[in-house]
């Protein structure tokens, strides 16, 4: 490692350890002895969390919802508004809900039940599509998700 590297971090020697999360904050610290790499990426998991946890199928996120008795949105795949509903402003919000992105394909059954006619469009559901949007941004995202959550 270079020496701005091990300063930016504050690695003290060789042999040390550094796990970051995604956003570059510290989870966990520790020399790489081998018997110990297991147990430091354990810690390290404990404390990081996605921003989000999406359900690959509408038929797995219906199982969550029933369960945690959420509504469900969908998000029919669209990497910009995916990007956009994993930040951070939106945490709270996010919680309220069972997230739910799929490919779109015409030919799906699951894409056709949700009504869904592109890319990138949101659904809010629960038993049936209770709201759609094609929500770009944050805070069109966050409008959408306030007015559903209650």
């Amino acid at each position: 490692m270079d020496k701005r590297t091990a300063g930016q971090y504050k690695v003290k020697r060789a042999g040390e350890v550094v796990i970051l999360d995604p956003e570059g904050r510290e989870l966990a610290r520790g020399i790489a002895k081998p018997e110990d790499v297991g147990k430091l990426l354990d810690g390290a998991m404990a404390k990081y969390e996605p921003p989000v946890i999406w359900c690959e199928s509408l038929v797995e996120a219906k199982d969550k919802a029933k369960r945690d008795k959420k509504r469900i949105v969908v998000l029919t795949e669209d990497k910009d508004r995916a990007k956009a509903v994993e930040s951070k402003g939106l945490k709270e919000l996010r919680a309220k809900f069972i997230w739910a992105r799929m490919p779109f394909d015409k030919k799906s059954d699951e894409i056709k039940e949700l009504g869904a006619e592109k890319a990138g469009q949101f659904f809010v559901f629960e038993e049936r599509v209770l709201a759609t949007s094609e929500a770009k941004t944050e805070a069109e995202i966050k409008t959408l998700l306030e007015e559903q959550s209650k």
